[in-house]
């Protein structure tokens, strides 16, 4: 065979949409800790650095682990529309509730 069947490929896609929101979750989390202690813009600096560092090796392990290593467009793009969802909608009820 060629490559991954298309049913694969939607799961992979939809897991990769759950994977982005997670990791929206995760910068929200950044976001309420940096909103109550820090306001310092090194400090905001390397928290965005090590949010980067920790989204970048879950994304290599996610990708490792769903396709085995095979980087495709669709799992990057399911992460950001994932990570979009949940900027758009329960980050704003976070940050309203907080």
């Amino acid at each position: 065979m060629f490559g991954i069947e298309l049913s694969a490929q939607m799961y992979i896609f939809i897991k990769s949409v759950a994977f982005g929101f997670m990791l929206g979750g995760i910068y929200n989390l950044f976001m309420l800790f940096r909103i109550s202690l820090m306001k310092n813009f090194v400090a905001v600096f390397l928290q965005d650095i090590i949010f980067f560092v920790i989204g970048s090796i879950l994304t290599f392990l996610f990708v490792f682990e769903t396709n085995y290593g095979q980087l495709r467009f669709y799992i990057f793009a399911g992460e950001l529309i994932g990570f979009v969802l949940y900027y758009f909608f329960p980050a704003r009820l976070v940050s309203l509730l907080w």
